[in-house]
């Protein structure tokens, strides 16, 4: 066990670990550093909160990325994806952080019962400006490859522009693609709409 706690810690993503009613069972030191850049102090005792009840306070007040995290959330108890991976962005005066959050359910090994929800955040920042620059320079021959958000309900799929279209009009357009999990914006809107408004916020208020 103290080897398990010891690998969680010495990880460079940011890993919190949840039960199925939101009570946070472990938190990384890169969680903590995290949350100190968000505005958490590092005093804020984690492992007696309640993750769900923390995002539905910020849910309400219009945070895109709580809305999200329940919206996810949901989606995996309710079986409608097993997993989910997003991209997340933070704009500033004078960079754009990106983040890569990705949820997983946590299984008992013996009855593969759900037990609790592990999130992770990745900082994909470098990566992104990469690619981007990689992209300018091979625009005119360069072809989708890696991750790509398909609707776990509808079967969209999302581009680089966030724009979402069906997998035929996608592939009519790209090549050597990998399908992640992701809910599009109409079913967002259908199926959970009290955590729908962050989708009517201009890209510069998320």
């Amino acid at each position: 066990m103290r080897l398990w706690k010891d690998a969680i810690h010495s990880l460079a993503q940011s890993v919190i670990i949840i039960d199925l009613q939101g009570q946070v069972e472990l938190v990384n030191t890169s969680w903590i550093q995290l949350g100190n850049r968000h505005g958490i102090p590092s005093t804020f005792e984690w492992t007696s909160a309640n993750l769900l009840m923390i995002a539905e306070a910020l849910a309400s007040s219009g945070d895109p990325f709580a809305q999200l995290l329940l919206t996810h959330y949901h989606s995996i108890l309710e079986h409608l994806i097993p997993s989910s991976t997003t991209e997340m962005h933070n704009y500033y005066p004078d960079r754009t952080e990106w983040g890569l959050l990705q949820m997983n359910p946590l299984k008992c090994p013996v009855t593969h019962a759900v037990t609790g929800i592990i999130i992770s955040v990745t900082d994909i920042t470098n990566i992104k400006h990469t690619h981007t620059k990689d992209h300018i320079c091979t625009s005119s021959t360069l072809g989708l490859e890696g991750l790509l958000p398909i609707c776990a309900v509808c079967k969209n799929v999302r581009d680089e522009h966030d724009e979402w279209h069906t997998i035929e009009q996608y592939l009519a357009k790209h090549a050597a693609v990998e399908f992640t999990h992701d809910i599009c914006t109409d079913c967002i809107r259908v199926i959970y709409p009290k955590y729908s408004s962050f989708l009517d916020r201009s890209p510069e208020e998320l």
